[in-house]
C-alpha cells in the first residue's frame, strides 16, 4: 500500500506517484486513505489498471476488472471473479385456462405382500372408462389396453391427474410405459411427480394431482363442494379369489386416516340401494372417484385463475405454485440466481429444521406452539446478490451478512445442543467441533449461548426484505378463515 515500494520515484504531485519500475515498466499510483488507484505503463503504454485496498495491516484486496486478488502478507489467498449474473424476474399474469383434464385410478390387491393392480378406470369429463382384471390374462396386459384406449386424437396434450401418482401409481405405470412409448419423468424429492408419455404420434401428461390439492380424496369433494363425492369401498376385502363376490360383506375393520372401521356395515347399507355383486358395486365406486376429483380440480382452477390468475395445468406442486403466484404478485426486485457450484456450496447450509422431542417430567410444566413461525422468518432481511468471497481471518462474525465455512467448538455445558450438522443423509445436533457452513445470522445467536465461531471463508451477500408482502397477504387469509368441524 506503500506507493514508495513500487521502484525508483521519479516524481510526486499532491498524493500521485510516479515510480519507475525497471527500463521499460514504470507506474502512476493516486492514494486515497483507504486505496491506491494504480495505472501500469510498458515503453510508454498503458497496459492495466487496478485498485489496491487496504483491509488491515496484514491483508489488501486488488480488483482488475472483474477480478479481484486477496493478498495477505505480500502472498496470494483467494481469487474472485465477478461474472453476468441471471435473475430470477416477474411473470406475465394468465388470464386464460387449459382444463383438458382426465382423471384416472389404479386399485390394487395384496398377494404374498405385493400390490397387484386390478382395476383402472379414468373419466374424461363426460365418460367414464373402466378395465378389470377378470377381462385380462394378467395386470399388465390391463393397464396395457387401457393406455392403448388413451392414446387417440382426442386426448392428445390432456393432463392426466392421478391422486397420488408420486407415492403409488406411478410405481405400476412407469415400467409400462417406458416399454410401449417415449417417456419423461419429472422426478422431485425422489418421488415421480410428472409423467410425459407419447406413443401413436400423442402425447399426454400424467400428474400428481395430491402435489397441488393436498387433502385426501375424500375431503376434497367436501372442501370444494362437489355433488359427486368418493364413496366406501372395503379395499382390504378384495383379493384374487372373490373379485365376482355377491353375498353380504362379513366383519371386519380397515384402517382410514388414522382410525378402524368397520366397513361391512357402511358398505352393506350402501348395496341395499342396488345389489350386492362386489363388482358393480367397485364400479360405482371408480366412477365416484374420478368423477370427484376432476371436479374438484375443475374448481380449484377457476379459484386460482380468478384469485391470482395463474392456472394449475401449468403447475407441478403447491411449491411451483407458490412460487408462481409470488413471481406475478409480489416480486418487487430482481433476485440473482446462484452459480451452480456457489448453488451447491450454499445448500450445505440448508439442513432442515430440528424435530428432536423430549420426555416431559416434573410439575407445572406448560407446553407452548409458534404460529407461523417459518413465514415469520421469511419476513426477516433475506440474502439477495452474492458480493464476493472474503477471508474468515480479515472480518468480524457481527460485520458479515451471507454464509460463512467455519469451525463449530461448542460449550462444555450446553445441556442441549443448538446447532444443527448433517452427517450421511442424517441431521445430528452435535457436541465438540466440527467446520460447515452456515447463514450469518444463525452463528450470530449460536455464540449468545456459548458457541465459539472460527470464520473460515464468509460468502458475503447484500440483504433485502424479498417476501414481506407475500407472507403478510396469505397469512392475513388465514386469520380470516373460520375453521368448521
Amino acid at each position: 500500500m506503500d506507493p514508495l515500494n513500487y521502484g525508483k520515484l521519479i516524481r510526486t504531485f499532491n498524493n500521485v506517484y510516479n515510480l519507475q519500475l525497471n527500463d521499460k515498466n514504470d507506474v502512476f499510483i493516486t492514494q486515497f486513505d483507504n486505496h491506491n488507484e494504480v495505472e501500469f505503463y510498458r515503453s510508454g503504454n498503458l497496459v492495466y489498471k487496478w485498485i489496491d485496498k487496504w483491509l488491515n495491516d496484514e491483508t489488501f484486496s486488488r480488483l482488475i476488472g472483474r477480478k479481484e486478488f486477496i493478498f495477505k502478507n505480500n502472498k496470494q489467498l483467494l481469487v474472485r471473479i465477478e461474472k453476468p449474473s441471471k435473475f430470477l424476474s416477474n411473470l406475465n399474469r394468465e388470464n386464460e385456462i387449459t382444463n383438458k383434464f382426465i382423471t384416472m385410478d389404479i386399485e390394487t390387491f395384496i398377494k404374498d405382500g405385493i400390490h397387484i393392480p386390478y382395476c383402472i378406470s379414468w373419466f374424461d369429463g363426460e365418460n367414464t372408462f373402466f378395465y378389470y382384471l377378470t377381462d385380462y390374462k394378467d395386470s399388465n396386459s390391463m393397464i396395457i389396453n387401457c393406455i392403448h384406449e388413451l392414446m387417440i386424437k382426442k386426448y392428445d396434450n390432456y393432463k392426466v391427474y392421478i391422486h397420488n401418482l408420486a407415492r403409488f401409481d406411478s410405481i405400476f405405470l412407469l415400467k409400462i410405459l417406458a416399454n410401449l412409448g417415449y417417456v419423461k419423468p419429472i422426478i422431485h424429492n425422489n418421488k415421480i411427480i410428472s409423467i410425459t408419455f407419447g406413443l401413436n404420434g400423442y402425447i399426454v401428461q400424467f400428474r400428481d394431482s395430491k402435489q397441488i390439492l393436498l387433502n385426501p380424496l375424500r375431503d376434497l369433494g367436501k372442501s370444494f363442494g362437489v355433488k359427486v363425492q368418493k364413496s366406501v369401498f372395503p379395499y382390504t376385502f378384495v383379493n384374487e379369489n372373490n373379485f365376482n363376490y355377491n353375498a353380504w360383506l362379513p366383519e371386519f375393520k380397515e384402517r382410514r386416516e388414522g382410525k378402524l372401521h368397520s366397513y361391512n356395515l357402511e358398505f352393506n347399507k350402501l348395496s341395499l340401494f342396488d345389489n350386492l355383486d362386489l363388482l358393480n358395486q367397485f364400479v360405482q365406486y371408480a366412477k365416484q372417484d374420478s368423477i370427484s376429483l376432476l371436479k374438484a380440480l375443475l374448481k380449484a382452477q377457476l379459484i386460482y385463475i380468478k384469485e391470482h390468475e395463474v392456472d394449475i395445468a401449468s403447475v407441478w406442486s403447491t411449491s411451483t405454485l407458490s412460487l408462481k403466484i409470488f413471481r406475478q404478485e409480489f416480486l418487487k426486485t430482481d433476485i440473482p440466481i446462484l452459480t451452480n457450484k456457489l448453488d451447491e456450496i450454499i445448500r450445505l447450509s440448508y439442513i432442515g429444521g430440528s424435530t428432536d422431542y423430549y420426555i416431559k417430567y416434573g410439575e407445572g410444566l406448560k407446553h407452548y406452539d409458534v404460529n407461523s413461525l417459518y413465514p415469520k422468518a421469511m419476513c426477516n432481511p433475506m440474502p439477495l446478490k452474492f458480493l464476493g468471497e472474503t477471508i474468515g481471518s480479515t472480518v468480524k462474525l457481527e460485520d458479515i451478512f451471507g454464509f460463512a465455512e467455519v469451525r463449530i467448538i461448542t460449550p462444555d455445558d450446553i445441556p442441549i445442543p443448538l446447532l444443527p450438522f448433517k452427517v450421511d443423509n442424517e441431521t445430528l445436533h452435535p457436541l465438540g467441533s466440527w467446520i460447515g457452513i452456515y447463514f450469518s445470522e444463525e452463528l450470530k445467536t449460536i455464540v449468545k449461548y456459548g458457541y465459539k465461531v472460527e470464520l473460515i471463508k464468509v460468502y458475503n451477500f447484500s440483504k433485502a426484505n424479498i417476501f414481506n408482502e407475500y407472507i403478510k397477504f396469505f397469512y392475513n387469509i388465514k386469520k380470516k378463515t373460520q375453521l368448521v368441524v
